[in-house]
């Protein structure tokens, strides 16, 4: 029993680590954005009434809605750089962290569900959504294949060997 308990301490006491995407699985991660851009401007032209023309306007609305702020840090460490970056009310779970040789980009989707009271009538289930896409550029080349990855404190966390 002793045992067990240690066990789920030390998993508890372990940071989370997002899911990493290197080499061919990168082009795959790329569809899914593109897709998810894709919908949501099919969704900003639905609201205006099926008004043609203004395909490009609604491509980079989704987009800048897409796109968040990531105040993210870069230090160099020897042979590796270390990237953090903060991510509010985000988890490990909903983050995809795709590793080029020269940069990182960060993809998370985040889906939650509230109980709203609803007077007489009982309670309402209402869904919030929340993405964030960042691509971050490198000083300098690293290999993908040998990235590290965690997640703590509402913050991504990274450990990017560098090349030759």
């Amino acid at each position: 029993m002793n045992e067990e308990r240690t066990s789920k301490l030390l998993k508890s006491t372990r940071p989370a680590s997002p899911k990493m995407i290197v080499a061919d699985d990168l082009g795959n991660l790329f569809d899914r954005i593109q897709d998810f851009i894709a919908h949501r401007a099919y969704e900003l032209y639905e609201r205006r009434g099926y008004n043609a023309g203004h395909e490009l306007e609604d491509w980079f609305q989704a987009e800048a809605e897409l796109s968040s702020p990531v105040n993210e840090e870069i230090k160099q460490s020897g042979e590796k750089l270390l990237l953090r970056a903060p991510m509010p009310g985000f988890t490990a779970q909903d983050t995809e962290v795709g590793v080029a040789p020269d940069r990182v980009i960060i993809w998370a989707k985040r889906r939650s569900k509230n109980l709203e009271a609803k007077g007489m009538s009982g309670t309402r289930m209402t869904e919030e959504s929340a993405t964030l896409l960042k691509a971050i550029p490198l000083p300098t080349t690293v290999d993908p294949s040998r990235a590290v990855a965690s997640f703590s404190n509402e913050s991504l966390m990274l450990e990017l060997p560098k090349t030759g």
